[in-house]
């Protein structure tokens, strides 16, 4: 099949996925247009992170706390509804490797605050490794609307659409984007002067956005114990990083396989070292693409079908250190632990994407220490229509959790 039939092809399921959904609104936010197809390049007025001061973090912010507010803008175009406005935040937080990192968090907030506040923070399923795809880049230059909080804000609860990459734009990597959402709920709190020890907490994202939502809620407990974090509701979720590239190397959908190479070698100095060493002619290319100017669309076109390890010049890479063990350390759940929050997660069976089997052993192993999640597999779905069919539950599972009509689930 030509790509640009494929391409096409593509284009036609998220159209029938978006109309089908029960609620359109929730879909738009799942699948993010606005980083399939995000606004190329900076205009005058709205220049990208590389060319912003705004995300430059001031000197000796390494030594504040993370969470910290190092500053923050009044965001004078956003429109959405049910909003009362917004701003953006850099805050300070960590990366993979545990140094000191600044990202940027959009904070909405509501017409009407309940009291005592609730607040739903949304990754987006930004699947990305360049900063030009970074949701608050993509919201400022497209005036907010899409993110999928207008139901939440209706509730008066307030809205938080992190940068869950890091400056970096690590993509797939959860010990940076575990943190960073965290952390942006943290910022958030400091920022409004919100009570910590009263301020309930939804997290929620779909596919790459739940990758981030997934593992913030397992490094909570040891990263933001302060947090009052009642539920998560996360679909699709991307569980094992080496299943994830060997299950999309040569298929339709490889290009996430090559964003998920971007963005480990964006995170990590000895992998990058290594990648320097043995990539190929072509694979320098990608990864100097990758970083720049590839969003999610541009790698689904660009990099369809591509067979990702040749590009790497080892007859074994991914089980050569330093790769074998980095992808070791980005498996959910794979250091034992067990997530402490209340979680909907939901997977189509037929996902052909995202492997089921590997969300299967995640929840297997989870429920076996405890956990208390709810796991719903829908026959008949893959990965973009399971978006439309469970986005209303989704949403109703962090609603519930958050005004106590949907008690603590036990034990799975």
């Amino acid at each position: 099949m030509k790509l640009t039939a494929t391409f096409t092809t593509l284009l036609a399921v998220l159209v029938a996925s978006a109309t089908a959904a029960p609620h359109p609104d929730l879909l738009v936010a799942t699948l993010q247009p606005r980083l399939l197809f995000p606004s190329s390049g900076a205009s005058a007025d709205v220049p990208d992170p590389t060319a912003d001061a705004f995300y430059k973090p001031p000197a000796g912010f390494e030594s504040k706390a993370n969470g910290a507010v190092l500053r923050s803008r009044n965001m004078t175009t956003y429109k959405i509804k049910n909003s009362a406005g917004a701003f953006q935040i850099l805050y300070k937080t960590i990366d993979a490797e545990g140094n000191a990192d600044a990202s940027v968090v959009t904070f909405v907030v509501p017409q009407a605050p309940v009291s005592p506040a609730r607040l739903v923070s949304i990754t987006q399923p930004e699947d990305a490794a360049a900063p030009i795809c970074a949701p608050s880049y993509q919201i400022r230059k497209s005036s907010g609307d899409g993110t999928g909080l207008e139901a939440y804000l209706a509730k008066g609860y307030w809205g938080v659409v992190p940068d869950h990459e890091g400056s970096k734009s690590a993509a797939f990597v959860g010990p940076t984007e575990g943190p960073a959402t965290l952390d942006a709920i943290r910022a958030a709190i400091k920022f409004q002067k919100l009570n910590v020890k009263t301020t309930q907490i939804g997290l929620t994202g779909y596919s790459g956005g739940a990758h981030a939502a997934a593992w913030a809620a397992q490094l909570s407990k040891t990263h933001a114990p302060e947090l009052k974090i009642v539920a998560a509701a996360v679909g699709g979720v991307p569980v094992n990083p080496k299943n994830l590239l060997l299950n999309l190397t040569k298929g339709l959908f490889s290009g996430l396989a090559a964003v998920g190479v971007v963005g480990e070698y964006n995170a990590y100095s000895d992998l990058r070292a290594f990648l320097d060493k043995y990539l190929t002619p072509k694979g320098r290319d990608l990864v100097q693409k990758g970083r720049t100017n590839v969003c999610l669309a541009q790698a689904v076109t660009q990099y369809a079908f591509l067979d990702i390890l040749p590009l790497i010049n080892r007859t074994d890479p991914l089980n050569e250190s330093p790769i074998r063990e980095r992808l070791a350390q980005n498996l959910l759940g794979g250091d034992g632990s067990i997530s402490p929050i209340p979680t909907y997660i939901y997977h189509g069976r037929d996902d052909d994407i995202v492997s089921r089997p590997d969300a299967d052993a995640y929840v297997k192993q989870q429920c076996a220490g405890g956990a208390r999640f709810t796991y719903v597999v829908d026959a008949g779905q893959n990965h973009i229509t399971e978006a439309g069919k469970r986005a209303t539950d989704a949403q109703n599972w962090i609603i519930g959790r958050l005004n106590g009509s949907i008690p603590v689930p036990a034990a799975c």
